[in-house]
C-alpha cells in the first residue's frame, strides 16, 4: 500500500475537475492511501516504452524547434507552497521566453496537446509564474507539439481545488464540502451520491451486469486475437461450412480502400497557432453507465 499524502500532483489535478484518468472520489481514495492507483498490462507496457522513448523524442524536438532542453527529469519540484510537488521532462527557451517542457507518449484516439486533463497538468506546472509550457510528444508515432501559454484564471482555480484538497488530505475538511461550481465549469462529470433503498434484488442485477461486461471484454480480446491472426494468415477470399445441425458458418476477408482525411496532425505541427477547436462539430448528450470489478489477489 502506498504512503498517504499531503499534497496533490501536476498529473492528479485534471481528476479533481472530472476531465482526468479517475473520478475525484477515486482520485481522493488513492491520495489518502486507501487505494492504489490500478494500470492494466498494456497500460504498464505504455508506460515502459515512453520512458524509452522520452529522451529520443525531446532530442528530435531541441533539433526541430532549434532549441536546448535542459533539466530532463531532474528533481521534484515543491510548487504552490509545497501544496503540489512534480517533476517536469525538461526546461528551456523559446524566443527568450523560459519555457517549462512536457513530453508526452500517446496511442490515444484524441491528441494529448488539445486534452483538458493535460492542460491542467502543465497550468499547474506554471502555477509559480513560469509564463508557458511546451507540451510536445509523440500521438500515435507522430510527433506534435503545442506551446501553452500561462493562463490566469485556470491557474486560480487549481489553487482553489488544491487548498481544497490539501486540507481534506490534512483533515482540516470534509469532502463532502467539495466545490462542485468549479467541477462543473470544466466537465460534465459529477460527485454522485449512493443510491437509496437498494434491493437485494437490485444489488445482484448490479454484481451479474458487472460480471457481463467482465465477459464480455475478455471474450472482446479473444475474438480480436483471432481475427487478427485471420488477416496475417489470408488474403482477399471467403470460407464456408456447415455443421450437422445445419447451422451456415462464413468467413469473408476483404480489402477496402478509403479515402485519405486532412492530416491534422501534420496540419497543426506545421500551423502551431491554428486553432482546430474552431472547426469542432457542436457537443451531443448522452448517458454513460459504469461498471467496474477489481478481484482480490490470492
Amino acid at each position: 500500500m502506498s504512503k498517504m499524502r499531503f499534497y496533490t500532483t501536476p498529473s492528479s489535478i485534471a481528476s479533481y475537475f472530472g476531465v482526468g484518468f479517475n473520478t475525484p472520489e477515486e482520485q481522493l481514495a488513492i491520495d489518502l492511501a486507501i487505494t492504489e492507483p490500478v494500470f492494466d498490462d498494456d497500460t504498464r507496457d505504455r508506460m515502459k516504452l515512453g520512458k524509452f522513448l522520452e529522451d529520443a523524442t525531446l532530442n528530435y524536438f531541441e533539433d526541430k524547434l532549434g532549441i536546448v532542453i535542459t533539466d530532463r527529469n531532474d528533481k521534484y519540484l515543491e510548487l504552490y507552497d509545497g501544496k503540489i510537488i512534480g517533476k517536469v521532462d525538461g526546461r528551456t527557451v523559446i524566443d527568450g521566453v523560459e519555457t517549462i517542457v512536457e513530453n508526452k507518449i500517446s496511442n490515444a484516439q484524441n491528441k494529448f496537446t488539445d486534452e483538458l486533463a493535460y492542460l491542467f497538468q502543465v497550468q499547474a506546472y506554471m502555477i509559480d509564474g513560469t509564463p508557458q509550457v511546451l507540451l510536445c510528444g509523440l500521438h500515435q508515432g507522430r510527433p506534435i507539439y503545442k506551446i501553452i501559454k500561462r493562463d490566469e484564471e485556470m491557474i486560480a482555480d487549481i489553487k482553489e481545488m488544491t487548498d481544497f484538497i490539501v486540507n481534506v488530505l490534512m483533515g482540516f475538511e470534509d469532502f463532502s464540502n467539495y466545490p462542485t461550481h468549479l467541477l462543473e465549469k470544466y466537465s460534465q462529470a459529477k460527485i454522485l451520491q449512493p443510491f437509496e433503498e437498494v434491493t437485494a434484488e437490485q444489488e445482484q442485477e448490479f454484481i451479474r451486469l458487472i460480471e457481463l461486461k467482465e465477459q464480455i471484454k475478455e471474450l472482446e480480446a479473444e475474438a480480436k486475437l483471432i481475427e487478427n491472426k485471420i488477416k496475417d494468415s489470408f488474403g482477399e477470399g471467403k470460407w464456408e461450412a456447415v455443421d450437422e445441425l445445419g447451422n451456415k458458418y462464413s468467413v469473408t476477408l476483404s480489402e477496402t480502400i478509403r479515402k485519405g482525411g486532412i492530416d491534422l496532425d501534420k496540419l497543426s505541427i506545421e500551423n502551431p497557432g491554428l486553432d482546430l477547436t474552431k472547426y469542432t462539430k457542436p457537443d451531443t448528450t448522452f448517458k454513460t453507465l459504469r461498471t467496474s470489478l477489481k478481484r482480490l489477489k490470492h
